[in-house]
């Protein structure tokens, strides 16, 4: 009788590992399945210190998506805009948030081109529906990206 309950207690053991890798796995692959090209059509930015400088905007952002764990870029190119391409190193994952309405991913990232960068957040948002928005933030504004489409 003992080694029959023994035998039990050790395969509940072993699907409850099992299942928690399982679900480590499927959440550490869950912020690196957004690589990839996109673009947004519709895009909004608020400027916390002079909102004067605020503005909503119906324009074509093309979105580059690469990310490794720690590691990885996104760039942004508005296409009235051509030569004027934004492009933000990852310097850490902040980690995510799920809840019933929306995934969240949070990077922590900087523009390697300017001397003097500032931190700011990239922050991925998929929707129960499967949308997802895309926004930019730093101590003074933000810019979300609207209803992505990979390309």
């Amino acid at each position: 009788m003992n080694s029959i309950l023994f035998k039990q207690y050790r395969f509940q053991n072993a699907m409850l590992i099992l299942s928690l890798l399982l679900i480590l796995f499927n959440v550490s692959a869950q912020h690196n399945n957004h690589n990839g090209n996109y673009k947004s059509c519709s895009t909004s930015f608020q400027d916390i210190k002079n909102p004067a400088k605020s503005f909503s905007v119906e324009a074509v952002n093309n979105i580059y998506i690469q990310v490794e764990g720690n590691e990885g870029m996104f760039v942004f190119q508005d296409e009235r805009y051509p030569d004027d391409i934004l492009t933000y190193e990852i310097n850490s994952y902040k980690g995510e948030i799920y809840n019933k309405e929306k995934d969240i991913y949070v990077y922590s990232c900087s523009r390697p081109l300017i001397s003097n960068p500032n931190l700011e957040r990239i922050i991925i948002y998929v929707n129960s529906d499967g949308s997802m928005n895309l926004m930019i933030e730093d101590e003074s504004s933000t810019q979300v990206f609207f209803d992505l489409v990979k390309q």
